[in-house]
C-alpha cells in the first residue's frame, strides 16, 4: 500500500510529465554557433517571424557548461542572449558535452556510475558544474546533453575495477544511469529541462543510444534527421519516433556544414519535405535547425530559403514544392506574383538545381569521402573519410560500392567523372537561368546570386578534377608499375593535377580567398600527390569523357491517370544508350525504364525513358540513372538523379498501392522503418 507521501510524489511526477509534454508539444528551434553578440541579436530579432520558440547555444558559444564557466565573458553573453530570446518568446538551452574536463583536469578513461563509489569526487565535481552554471545563468531553461565528441566519450571508458555495479551493467544501462544522475540535478533539483542529443560516430553507438531511450523517462530526445553527420544518402535516423515515454524532436542542418556552408545556394525544399514527412508520420514534437556554421550564416543569404521551407513544411507537410516556390519567390525577390508559369518554373529550377549540384559535387557515388568540412582536402593520397564515414556502415547494400572506391577500376573512374560533370552542368544551368531571368531581380539581388552561383560553378569544376586526381591515384596503385596501363594512368593523373594547378592560378587571380575551393588548399592537395609519386611533373594526357546531358520533369498525361516522370537527355552520336533503371535508392534499382523516348534515327543524339509513377508509393524519394557504351571508353553510367513522388491526393481515384513486397517495412508504432527511403 503506497504511503500518502509516495502518492503525492507520484501524482506530482505525472503532473510534471503532462505539463512538460504540453510545453514540448510544438518545438520550433534554432541552434546558434557564433558568439558574435550583434549577430546573435539580429538572428533573435527574426525569431517571431519564423515562429521560433526554442534556441540552443553551442559550438563557439560553448560546447559544455564548463566551457561557458571557464571562458571570460561567456556567462554574461549567455545571460544577455537568454534575456533577449525570452523577450521573443523562446526558451534557451545550453549544450552540455559529457564527459568534459573542468579547470583543465584530464578525464580518466575509466567510469564508475555509483555516486558513492570509487569516483565519488569525480561525480561531485561534474554535478556541481551544473549547479554552478545555473547559479550563474539562472534564466537558461535547460541543457542539451550529449556524449559524441566529448573529451572522453562514455562508450570508450572502461568500468572502474572497484565498481561491480558498473561492470554488471550493459552499455545502455550505463548511459541511462549517467543521464539520470545529471537529470536528477538539472531537472529534479534545479527545475530545468533536459534534452538528450543522440550524436554518435558508429552504428554500435547508435544502437546503444536507441536502447538507452527505452530506459530513460522525463527527458526529450533530439536525434539528427540521419544517423550521423548530415549525409543526404543516409537512411532516416532509427531513433525518430522510437523514444517510448519521452518526447522526440529532430535536428536539421541548414548551415550546410559539409555542402558549402552557405557560400553558394543549396536549396533544400524537396529534401526537407522528404525528411519532415517521415518525421511527421513518426509523431515527433518539433525540430531544431542549425542556422549557421561558425561565422557563416544562413540569414541575409539565398539559403534563408531553407529556414522558410522548414517552417512551412512542418506546418503543412502536404504543401507542394510548386506552391512553396509560388509563395516564397514573390515574398523574397522582386518576382511579380502574376509572373507567367514558365518563368516561375525556371526560377524554381534555378534554385532546385543547386542542391543536386552540391550533392553530386561533394559526394562520390553516394559516399562522403574527402574532407570533414566544405573546403578542399589538403591530402590527396587517400579519400580520408571513406572508411570512417562509409555509407556501407549504415546500409550494408553499399559494401560493393565501398570496395569499388577502395580500389577503383576504369568504370568506377568514368562513373565518378560523369557524376562530377553532372554537378558542373547543373550549376551552370542555374547560372544561365539567372542571367535569362535578370528582370525578375533587383540589381542587388542579381549581383549577389550571380556571385554565389559563379562560385558554385567554379567549385564544381575544382571538385571534378579533385575527385579524379584522388581516385586516379588509387586506381594507379592497382596497376603494375612499368606497364603500359600504368604509364597511361600516370599521364592521366598528371593531366588532372595540371588542371587543378591551372584552376588554382585562375582563382588566385580573381578570388584569392575563395571559400570553398581555396587555392592554397588546392595546391597543397596537388603537392601531396606529387610527393607520393616522387616529385616533379611528367608527360600529361587530358581526360575527357563524352558529354552527357540529362533532364527530367513530371507530367500528368491524362486526367484521372497518375503522373509520369519523363527522363531524357542528349549524347554524342558515337555513344550508345544502354537503357535506364530506377528504384528506391542507388543500390536498389530493380526497375527498367520504358525506353520509348530514345532516338531511333540518325544522328541518334537523344535518349530517354518513362517512369509510370503508378508503380510507386506516394510521398517517397526514388532515384534513376542511365547507362552508356563507347567504342573507346567502354561502359559507364550517370550519377543518381532524385525525384519525389506526389502525395496520394495527386494519384487517380481508386489508386491501389503496390503489393506489400514493394512497400517499405513499417515499425510497430506506425512510423516507416529505416528502410523507407
Amino acid at each position: 500500500m503506497p504511503t500518502k507521501s509516495t502518492t503525492i510524489a507520484l501524482l506530482a511526477l505525472i503532473f510534471w510529465l503532462l505539463l512538460s509534454k504540453a510545453a514540448l508539444a510544438e518545438i520550433r528551434g534554432w541552434q546558434l554557433h557564433d558568439p558574435d553578440l550583434r549577430h546573435i541579436l539580429s538572428v533573435l530579432d527574426k525569431a517571431k517571424e519564423y515562429d521560433i520558440n526554442h534556441v540552443q547555444l553551442s559550438h563557439g558559444i560553448g560546447m559544455s557548461v564548463n566551457e561557458v564557466l571557464e571562458t571570460p565573458g561567456r556567462i554574461a553573453l549567455v545571460n544577455l542572449v537568454t534575456q533577449r530570446a525570452h523577450s521573443q518568446g523562446a526558451k534557451v538551452f545550453q549544450w552540455a558535452h559529457e564527459f568534459e574536463s573542468a579547470g583543465g583536469r584530464p578525464i580518466l578513461p575509466v567510469i564508475s556510475v555509483d555516486l558513492d563509489g570509487p569516483m565519488k569526487s569525480f561525480w561531485q565535481s561534474r554535478l556541481d558544474s551544473y549547479r554552478e552554471f545555473f547559479e550563474k545563468c539562472p534564466e537558461v531553461d535547460g541543457i542539451v546533453l550529449m556524449f559524441g565528441s566529448a573529451s572522453m566519450e562514455p562508450w570508450h571508458m572502461i568500468p572502474h575495477p572497484s565498481c561491480q555495479m558498473t561492470r554488471d551493467m550493459s552499455m545502455p544501462e550505463r548511459l541511462a544511469t549517467i543521464i539520470n544522475h545529471i537529470a536528477h540535478v538539472v531537472r529534479d533539483e534545479l527545475g530545468k529541462e533536459v534534452i538528450v542529443r543522440d550524436f554518435n560516430h558508429a552504428p554500435q553507438q547508435q544502437e546503444w543510444i536507441c536502447e538507452t531511450a527505452k530506459l530513460v523517462e522525463g527527458v526529450t530526445w533530439m536525434p539528427k534527421c540521419v544517423p550521423q553527420d548530415w549525409e543526404p544518402y543516409y537512411p532516416h535516423n532509427p531513433m525518430i519516433g522510437n523514444t517510448p515515454g519521452s518526447e522526440c524532436i529532430v535536428e536539421f542542418d541548414l548551415g550546410m556544414e559539409y555542402m558549402g556552408q552557405s557560400a553558394f545556394p543549396v536549396a533544400l525544399p524537396e529534401y526537407l519535405k522528404y525528411r519532415l514527412g517521415y518525421q511527421k508520420r513518426a509523431g515527433t514534437s518539433g525540430y531544431v535547425a542549425r542556422v549557421e556554421r561558425g561565422s557563416r550564416w544562413v540569414f541575409e543569404n539565398p539559403n534563408e530559403l531553407n529556414v522558410y521551407a522548414l517552417q512551412k513544411f512542418w506546418e503543412n507537410p502536404d504543401l507542394t514544392i510548386d506552391d512553396f516556390y509560388r509563395d516564397y519567390l514573390p515574398k523574397t525577390y522582386s518576382v511579380d506574383p502574376s509572373t507567367e508559369m514558365d518563368k516561375l518554373e525556371k526560377l524554381e529550377k534555378m534554385f532546385s538545381n543547386t542542391f543536386h549540384a552540391a550533392r553530386k559535387m561533394y559526394y562520390i557515388l553516394g559516399f562522403w569521402c574527402l574532407e570533414k568540412g566544405s573546403d578542399v582536402t589538403t591530402r590527396g593520397t587517400y579519400p580520408a573519410l571513406l572508411d570512417g564515414r562509409s555509407l556501407a556502415l549504415w546500409n550494408p547494400d553499399y559494401q560493393p560500392w565501398y570496395e569499388r572506391l577502395k580500389a577503383p577500376d576504369g568504370k568506377t573512374m568514368r562513373d565518378i567523372f560523369q557524376e562530377k560533370m553532372e554537378a558542373e552542368h547543373l550549376a551552370q544551368e542555374s547560372l544561365d537561368l539567372l542571367n535569362e531571368l535578370r528582370s525578375e531581380f533587383t540589381d542587388a539581388q542579381f549581383t549577389d546570386l550571380k556571385d554565389r552561383l559563379e562560385i558554385l560553378v567554379k567549385c564544381t569544376n575544382v571538385w571534378k578534377w579533385l575527385a579524379d586526381s584522388i581516385f586516379r591515384y588509387q586506381h594507379l596503385k592497382t596497376q603494375a608499375e612499368g606497364s603500359e596501363q600504368y604509364a597511361r594512368q600516370r599521364a592521366l593523373l598528371e593531366g588532372s593535377l595540371q588542371e587543378l594547378e591551372s584552376i588554382s592560378t585562375e582563382i588566385r587571380g580573381t578570388r584569392r580567398d575563395m571559400f570553398p575551393g581555396n587555392p592554397d588548399r588546392i595546391e597543397q592537395c596537388v603537392q601531396s600527390i606529387r610527393d607520393a609519386l616522387g616529385g616533379g611533373t611528367r608527360e600529361s594526357e587530358e581526360f575527357r569523357l563524352p558529354q552527357i546531358a540529362v533532364a527530367y520533369s513530371q507530367t500528368n498525361p491524362d486526367e484521372g491517370t497518375p503522373p509520369r516522370l519523363i527522363a531524357s537527355g542528349t549524347k554524342p552520336p558515337e555513344v550508345v544508350f544502354d537503357g535506364g533503371e530506377w528504384g528506391v535508392e542507388p543500390m536498389r534499382m530493380s526497375n527498367s525504364m520504358d525506353s520509348a523516348l530514345f532516338a531511333t534515327r540518325p544522328p541518334r543524339t537523344a535518349f530517354g525513358g518513362l517512369i509510370d509513377i503508378n508503380q510507386t508509393v506516394p510521398n517517397r524519394r526514388y532515384v534513376f540513372r542511365f547507362k552508356f557504351r563507347h567504342p573507346t571508353h567502354g561502359d559507364w553510367e550517370t550519377g543518381d538523379f532524385w525525384f519525389w513522388t506526389p502525395p496520394i491526393e495527386e494519384y487517380p481515384e481508386g489508386y491501389v498501392l503496390p503489393s506489400e513486397d514493394d512497400l517499405p517495412a513499417r515499425g510497430a508504432d506506425g512510423a516507416d522503418s529505416e528502410e523507407d527511403f
